[in-house]
């Protein structure tokens, strides 16, 4: 709906409410101000137009476990954001997060992958409780004291501070580095 800025307001309610003024909308929408409008609009339309037609990448999220794989134990899972399915990745300080969920929040996975104190670029880093990287896994309301592997991140681009393109593998061991294995992937492209 449109709504007039502030500045406008006042003099589009005194133009519409005095009779017999044509109101703000017939001085503004004369023949000279039209003229002058119609260019504007194809250039912004012509502006917007590539913009409207590129295409991006909707985000997927994929995991396989093996049977004992802590908190997933055997599971797997593919999600493709959709109406149904909800994939969201995301960066708080230096904490890249990895939500998937599906069947109303009843089938949810958490992912959480971190360099210590440094924003994550390109690269593989070893993840354990001694750090400095790290990784942690929440399946439903269940998590890993003990999370062990290694993350690879093949891309991930961000413009002013938001992630834009993310390509990224892990591998989770609870427990133990030579626990039962979590391998899972998520990419994204705005």
């Amino acid at each position: 709906m449109f709504r007039p800025l502030p500045q406008w307001e006042k003099h589009w309610q005194d133009r519409t409410s005095v009779p017999g003024t044509g109101g703000f909308w017939g001085e503004a929408l004369s023949i000279r101000s039209g003229l002058a409008i119609v260019p504007m609009v194809a250039v912004l339309a012509g502006v917007s137009a590539p913009a409207a037609l590129a295409e991006s990448t909707p985000p997927t999220f994929d995991f396989t476990a093996e049977s004992g794989a802590w908190p997933v134990n055997g599971r797997s899972g593919h999600w493709v954001a959709t109406p149904d399915d909800e994939v969201f990745f995301h960066e708080h300080g230096n904490i890249l997060t990895l939500d998937a969920e599906s069947n109303h929040g009843f089938d949810y996975i958490r992912v959480q992958l971190s360099d210590g104190d440094n924003l994550l670029a390109p690269g593989t880093y070893q993840a354990g409780p001694e750090g400095p990287a790290s990784i942690e896994v929440i399946f439903g309301s269940f998590g890993c004291l003990d999370d062990y592997g290694q993350f690879t991140v093949n891309r991930i681009e961000r413009d002013g501070g938001r992630l834009t393109a993310l390509d990224v593998t892990f591998e989770q061991h609870c427990g133990s580095p030579t626990g039962p294995a979590l391998t899972g992937e998520a990419h994204f492209e705005a």
